[in-house]
């Protein structure tokens, strides 16, 4: 498992729809399976859960991503599951690190820290 806290700011559907871009679009396997949004009176939250495929690795590694709108400010939460291969022996051969620094190098270039 990876994971990254990152903070920013921006509109939550800008950084949303940067995450998306750089996972769905910027690869050939990497799909969005859940993007849910609710929305309250001082802020709003949106998760999504991506899955990619990692040749390397001859797996799926699943990405889930909370952003949390409250008050100007942007909080992202991002884990990386499912990149080990074996039962019993869990190897990894990056792919966990690999699907968390996508949404790390995206958010980076928004000048989150």
């Amino acid at each position: 498992m990876s994971s990254i806290r990152m903070q920013g700011s921006g509109s939550i559907d800008q950084i949303s729809g940067a995450i998306y871009t750089e996972i769905v679009q910027g690869s050939i396997t990497g799909e969005c399976r859940l993007d849910v949004k609710h929305r309250f009176d001082n802020g709003q939250t949106r998760l999504m859960v991506f899955e990619k495929f990692y040749y390397r690795a001859g797996n799926r590694a699943s990405l889930t991503v909370l952003i949390t709108e409250k008050d100007d400010q942007i909080f992202v939460d991002a884990i990386s599951t499912g990149g080990s291969t074996g039962a019993l022996i869990r190897f990894n051969w990056g792919a966990e690190n690999s699907f968390v620094g996508l949404v790390e190098k995206t958010l980076r270039n928004l000048g989150f820290r």
